[in-house]
């Protein structure tokens, strides 16, 4: 005897097996085999995204405590040092020196320093956002020039406004952050 058949007896007493499997049985069980299987490959695809979902926290999580907070930081720097150079270059035009030794000094020291600064930068903010696995975007490096584009037009201008030149690169800070912050959507992507 099968599964499925069952001994009955007739009205005469003769001895029968009746077939109780029937076309909707095989349907049943064969959907829920196919629903077995759909389980398993749903668990297995949930256990890659969890993983994956994971690493991506983990990753953002570094961004936002310790990359971000000192990328904004270096930032500020360089631009307390853009006032800075600023400032000594507003001190040497009140020494009283002629204009070739102002334009001189602005072309060989102002312009010198403030490269060396904005260039520290980002070698700083490439090495930072190099730990995350991440290079210097296009981006920020386009902000950075720029800036650098920006100070070095004003300042070979002997005549320019140095005080208005400050509140210029001060402008230009959302843009960095915000170029900040598009690098850490990307990691979240």
């Amino acid at each position: 005897m099968c599964i499925g058949q069952v001994n009955a007896t007739n009205e005469i007493g003769d001895k029968i097996v009746i077939d109780t499997t029937s076309w909707t049985d095989v349907l049943v069980m064969a959907i829920s085999f196919i629903n077995l299987i759909f389980i398993v490959a749903f668990y297995i695809n949930d256990q890659k995204n969890r993983e994956s979902d994971q690493k991506i926290n983990y990753k953002f999580f570094w961004y936002k405590d310790y990359v971000l907070k000192d990328a904004i930081n270096i930032i500020e720097e360089h631009i307390d040092n853009c006032k800075n150079i600023l400032e000594e270059c507003k001190r040497y035009k009140l020494s009283g020196p002629n204009v070739e030794e102002y334009s001189r000094y602005l072309q060989e020291t102002t312009i010198w320093n403030f490269n060396k600064s904005n260039n520290n930068t980002k070698t700083r903010l490439s090495e930072l956002l190099q730990t995350m696995g991440g290079d210097l975007s296009e981006d920020i490096i386009e902000e950075f020039r720029n800036i650098q584009d920006l100070f070095t037009e004003r300042i070979q201008n002997v005549n320019s406004d140095i005080d208005s030149l400050y509140g210029e690169i001060v402008e230009k800070k959302p843009n960095l952050m915000n170029t900040l912050y598009k690098y850490g959507l990307d990691i979240i992507k």
